[in-house]
């Protein structure tokens, strides 16, 4: 008997006519470890909140969720315990101040005896080896940190099922792998079934046991990875979800099992291939930073450090880094919203800066999409009929006008905020994370529009841990570390000279170095 078993799952939220899941089936078994993966707006996120009683959102829902051969719904309280979740975003699962606060309030919550809370917590810490995080605040941790404190607390509630929505998102790939591996430990040594939902899924498909594809609100594939790959291969819409070594060994026609991992592309002679494109270095500088340095209080540590970046007009430049190195403060200091302690900022004549911030929610004041970009371009004075109904419908939100905002999916949200922000017609867009909760499908079609921002006089500065799409969109990359640019070429010579911060195809080619 399966551990969970979904049959005809269909969900419609309140105040909608569209459902947003049709008719799901799958099973779960114990142990698995199942990738969850599809398209934008598919339902992934909807459809693990359906299994999470306690988070499920309003609605009509329709069809059958068993657990352990019983419906789901006739369980208690005590499936707090048996499903855990961890969500994309860490700062909305933690909740208290320290991390050793953060460990014992969940089983506070189920009133655990003190002396065995110590006793879990103590080998939980150990396990993960987070000693010396232990008093820290939380708010001083990286992404990485507060996602392995998220899936910490979890486990020390002892479930028998993990779901995890898009876990690695606000990661840069060095914490993404590193969690994906430590999941994948968790679930092999203790067998504990794990459920993601992921748009990264170059690395997952690798250790998943079963991949379950959403497309419409419906399962399209499911099965073993290399079953669903050959499908999806199969799909000219859908190729691009492929993992990039399992396709170029497909298009090859070679024989054989499907590799997922560089490793196993290597053994089987794949060759990659990267599109090339000839961008020329700008000449014209319309934003340059000479000598930042910044803290954000008087005795805190030093963010950035004596930092200059110069950006060119009509270039795309990616700004790459991991999760803490001080992006997101840079472009802060770039809009003005932090002042430096030292260094200054020069915007070009007659630029004007957009910005898309990591969270979208901060760009939301209305109270459904249409308001956030009708309503928003009247108040702006950019109101165009014809120009804006045809964003939203190339942006795929035509059909969801009328949602609230905060009832869309991730990439949903992402799309509408960078929508708005276009709306105000920059020419100089400052991208936080733009590619975040997009699809592969979507994420096509935005580097395409990137491109155009650009052949039209845009400048683009865009940070990113999407190391694919800067291969597909960016002219040059830049590696923020210790306060500083470190690296700063073309994109070929970028990802060509790195080791970790690199592609499929620069790993396939380490071999004939």
């Amino acid at each position: 008997m399966a551990l969970l078993q979904i049959e005809n799952l269909s969900f419609t939220f309140a105040l909608s006519s569209r459902p947003v899941l049709q008719n799901i089936s799958f099973e779960v078994e114990a142990g698995e470890f199942v990738l969850l993966c599809g398209t934008t707006g598919s339902g992934k996120t909807t459809l693990l909140r359906q299994l999470k009683k306690e988070i499920r959102p309003a609605g009509q829902q329709s069809g059958a969720v068993y657990y352990r051969g019983k419906p789901l719904d006739s369980y208690g309280e005590n499936m707090v315990q048996e499903i855990g979740m961890v969500f994309q975003n860490p700062d909305a699962q933690c909740v208290t101040g320290s991390v050793w606060q953060e460990l014992a309030f969940s089983l506070e919550n189920q009133q655990t005896q003190v002396s065995e809370m110590r006793r879990r917590i103590a080998e939980m810490v150990s396990f993960f080896g987070m000693e010396q995080l232990m008093n820290k605040p939380i708010q001083t941790l990286s992404g990485g940190e507060k996602q392995m404190v998220a899936l910490a607390s979890v486990l020390l509630l002892r479930p028998a099922i993990i779901l995890l929505d898009e876990p690695t998102a606000q990661l840069d790939p060095v914490a993404g792998r590193s969690f994906l591996q430590f999941l994948k430990q968790v679930n092999e040594e203790f067998g504990i079934t794990v459920l993601i939902a992921e748009h990264h899924t170059e690395d997952v498909f690798a250790m998943a046991d079963k991949v379950v594809f959403l497309k419409d609100g419906q399962v399209f594939s499911q099965g073993a990875p290399e079953t669903v790959c050959r499908v999806l291969y199969t799909e000219p819409k859908l190729r691009r979800f492929v993992p990039q070594v399992s396709a170029w060994f497909l298009e090859s026609g070679k024989q054989g099992s499907v590799p997922f991992t560089v490793k196993e592309a290597r053994r089987q002679g794949v060759q990659g291939s990267r599109q090339k494109r000839f961008a020329p270095m700008g000449e014209e500088q319309v934003l340059s930073c000479r000598d930042i340095s910044f803290r954000y209080e008087k005795h805190a540590p030093t963010v950035l450090q004596d930092l200059e970046l110069f950006l060119y007009k009509g270039e795309l430049l990616a700004l790459m880094g991991a999760n803490g190195a001080g992006k997101s403060t840079l472009l802060k200091i770039l809009l003005g919203l932090e002042k430096p302690q030292r260094g200054k900022v020069k915007i070009g004549s007659g630029e004007q800066l957009g910005y898309l911030a990591q969270n979208p929610m901060l760009h939301f004041t209305h109270d459904t999409v249409r308001g956030e970009i009708y309503e928003y371009a009247k108040e702006i004075g950019t109101y165009d009929a014809a120009e804006t109904e045809r964003l939203v419908r190339w942006f795929g939100l035509d059909e969801l006008l009328d949602r609230h905002p905060y009832d869309l999916s991730g990439g949903q949200q992402q799309k509408t905020a960078l929508l708005s922000v276009l709306l105000q017609h920059p020419t100089i867009l400052l991208l936080d994370e733009p590619t975040k909760g997009m699809d592969a499908a979507f994420k096509e079609e935005l580097a395409e529009l990137l491109r155009q921002l650009k052949d039209g006089g845009k400048t683009i500065l865009m940070v990113t841990h999407d190391i694919a799409f800067a291969e597909s969109s960016a002219d040059r990359c830049a590696m923020l570390f210790d306060g500083g640019i470190t690296a700063q070429q073309p994109m070929a010579e970028f990802f060509a000279d790195n080791y970790f911060y690199t592609t499929a195809y620069d790993k396939l080619r380490e071999e004939q170095r």
